[in-house]
């Protein structure tokens, strides 16, 4: 592992999905030094936004805003797929940007 590999503490991770499981990342993160933001369909008004650094509505996730997506992009270092209703044209956007999306 080399280390542009290596996503320090301090650094901020995204998740697409904001429901329970998102709101334990968020939680596990923080108590390791991740901020995490959190796109979801509800953004701030979800478990995982009640209690992420950041939080943000994706609206129905295909028709996510180019500007919205860049200030997303331009502050995760990785991107964690929460749940399998996440649309694949938004993975392969942040994907496009550079932006590692795990599990791929």
């Amino acid at each position: 592992m080399s280390d542009m590999d290596v996503i320090r503490p301090g650094s901020m991770i995204g998740v697409l999905g904001d429901g329970q499981l998102a709101k334990m990342i968020a939680v596990a993160a923080a108590q390791l030094g991740y901020k995490v933001f959190v796109l979801g369909p509800k953004g701030r008004e979800s478990p995982a936004g009640q209690v992420a650094y950041r939080a943000a509505t994706w609206g129905d996730g295909a028709s996510v805003t180019d500007e919205l997506l860049e200030q997303f992009c331009s502050l995760v270092r990785v991107v964690l797929v929460e749940w399998e209703n996440v649309p694949v044209a938004l993975v392969r956007r942040i994907e496009e940007r550079g932006i590692p999306v795990r599990s791929s």
